[in-house]
C-alpha cells in the first residue's frame, strides 16, 4: 500500500467516528441541544505546538 492510500484509508476512520460519535451525541441529548463552536487566533497560527500552548492557556 503507499502513502496516499493509507491516508485515504485513515481519513475514512476519522470521519466514521467522527459521525458516529455526533450520531450518540444526538441521540442522548437530542439535535436542539447540540452546539458547534470554532476558536481561531487572531494571528495566522501555522505551529500545532504553538497552538496547543494558546490553546491550553485559554482553557485553564
Amino acid at each position: 500500500m503507499d502513502t496516499i492510500q493509507l491516508n485515504a484509508s485513515k481519513k475514512k476512520k476519522q470521519v466514521f467516528a467522527l459521525q458516529t460519535n455526533i450520531n450518540a451525541m444526538i441521540a442522548k441529548h437530542g439535535l436542539d441541544c447540540i452546539g458547534f463552536l470554532t476558536l481561531t487566533f487572531a494571528d495566522d497560527v501555522q505551529c500545532h505546538k504553538e497552538a496547543t500552548k494558546r490553546f491550553n492557556s485559554l482553557a485553564t
